[in-house]
């Protein structure tokens, strides 16, 4: 079994795309309190991963679905979020990136972005 959250994290810390607009990527779904003012990120964690098509018996598919988290001080999400969208897309054979709501945190003043990613890999 491939680490998929590590192979994610690793195609978007590669991407000069990416990389130039965001600060800090973290495969965790919380940045450390060490970097707490570090924007714009991306925090990670996966959300299931299951075992999705079958072979002889055997499972020959794998089902990852992951969410990412984009957090900004400036209204620039559909950039970034962009860039992820398409770093993945182009990273992996099997992705949807699904983008969601944008949201903005009033009590932080944060603008967040979810995006779900949903991966077929074999195993």
């Amino acid at each position: 079994m491939q680490d998929t959250m590590l192979m994610i994290y690793q195609s978007l810390k590669k991407s000069a795309a990416v990389t130039k607009k965001i600060a800090a990527i973290y495969n965790n779904p919380r940045a450390p309190d060490k970097d707490k003012n570090l924007f714009p990120r991306i925090t990670m964690f996966e959300m299931l991963n299951n075992d999705s098509e079958y072979a002889d018996d055997s499972a020959i598919m794998n089902t990852v679905i992951a969410r990412l988290d984009i957090w900004s001080k400036q209204n620039n999400l559909f950039e970034l979020s962009k860039a992820v969208k398409e770093t993945l897309e182009t990273d992996f054979l099997m992705c949807r990136v699904e983008l969601q709501n944008d949201m903005y945190e009033s009590d932080t003043n944060i603008y967040h972005k979810p995006i779900n990613v949903t991966l077929k890999m074999e195993v």
